[in-house]
């Protein structure tokens, strides 16, 4: 008999040992492309809020440190206390805060979170400021002299005022700040006591006893400027999506709601702030003191030191980082990215003659 011999193997698949092996190894694999992944995961997700934190805090200070250098600005009138304030403080819609042109510069430390009547919907233990002033390049001058105080302003550019816009004039002995009433196509400016709300009246100025008196402080001479004043307020609130924000406070001088107010959101994700103001006593235009808003006399204030905490959208970003003393709470627990920015700004109009 002839013995036939086959090459062909007698293996038909695999066995349960090598299936094992296999699986063990596909695992290690896996995993170690899921840890490299998270790994990475992580590292993107400090990455990005190291950058939104930092972006956060650096756009803050920068915006806060420009209003408070141009904070208390009258023209050339020398301040608030060579002007005369004509809006009528007894007219619908008059607010002390906003028409009251009191200070130039006003702040509140440690907002108790539940704000009365007029307060901003500041977060609990954060400080606000409040600066006021006037904005615009004193474009628009008078051309005329004013035949007595109670007179319409010839000016050379009336396109942008408005009836019922709150406007300054200076011509550097003095200003006033005054509603306009009505504005004319021959470039006439009328302040009188008018039907615009607050409206003007007569602080005094007129010697007519008429209640429709509405006389400026002074007859107004070719050359002096029109500016359009501002009131301003920075705190911390909660912001739309319910994160802590930046926001702006502005009182609206123009328009049919003149001395109400505007709550603007500006910058996610600062969480709080704090402020010390540098109080110069001796006059020589550089601060002796610093204190907060309670502690020293707002019109000697010649700087501000502002800290901010700006912590990141996202929390888990962060689980090592240590815990955060600001403003006397203890911030941290929730792998949140937080930050400390502090900077120190000079009121230029207060210093420098």
């Amino acid at each position: 008999m002839k013995r036939v011999f086959s090459n062909q193997s007698n293996q038909l698949g695999l066995s349960l040992i090598e299936v094992m092996i296999a699986l063990t190894l596909g695992l290690i694999l896996t995993a170690g492309l899921v840890q490299i992944f998270v790994s990475n995961q992580r590292s993107f997700s400090l990455t990005a809020a190291s950058a939104r934190v930092l972006e956060s805090g650096r756009m803050s200070a920068e915006l806060l440190n420009r209003a408070i250098r141009n904070a208390d600005y009258w023209g050339c009138s020398g301040g608030l206390a060579n002007a005369v304030n004509n809006l009528d403080p007894s007219g619908s819609g008059f607010d002390t805060a906003t028409l009251g042109f009191g200070e130039g510069l006003e702040g509140t430390d440690n907002h108790s979170g539940s704000p009365t009547t007029g307060e901003p919907p500041a977060l609990a233990g954060t400080d606000s400021f409040i600066v006021r002033g006037v904005g615009g390049a004193a474009d628009i001058k008078i051309t005329q002299v004013m035949v007595q105080p109670s007179a319409v302003l010839h000016v050379n550019d009336s396109s942008s005022i408005d009836p019922g816009d709150v406007i300054f004039i200076t011509d550097c002995t003095g200003g006033d700040i005054f509603q306009a009433t009505n504005v004319n196509n021959n470039g006439t400016v009328v302040h009188n006591t008018g039907s615009n709300s607050p409206g003007n009246y007569n602080p005094g100025n007129c010697t007519n006893s008429s209640a429709n008196a509405h006389c400026l402080s002074q007859v107004y001479d070719e050359g002096a400027a029109i500016y359009v004043p501002y009131y301003e307020q920075y705190y911390v609130g909660n912001g739309a999506s319910g994160e802590p924000a930046l926001f702006l406070r502005t009182g609206l001088m123009s328009g049919a709601n003149v001395g109400q107010v505007s709550d603007i959101e500006l910058i996610e994700g600062i969480e709080n702030m704090q402020i010390l103001y540098g109080e110069d006593s001796d006059g020589d235009e550089t601060a002796d003191q610093w204190g907060d808003a309670s502690s020293v006399t707002m019109e000697d204030v010649v700087a501000m030191r502002v800290s901010l905490l700006s912590r990141s959208v996202d929390d888990n970003v962060a689980p090592d980082q240590s815990d955060i003393t600001f403003g006397g709470v203890t911030y941290g627990g929730d792998g949140r990215l937080r930050r400390v920015y502090t900077f120190t700004s000079a009121i230029r109009n207060r210093v420098g003659g």
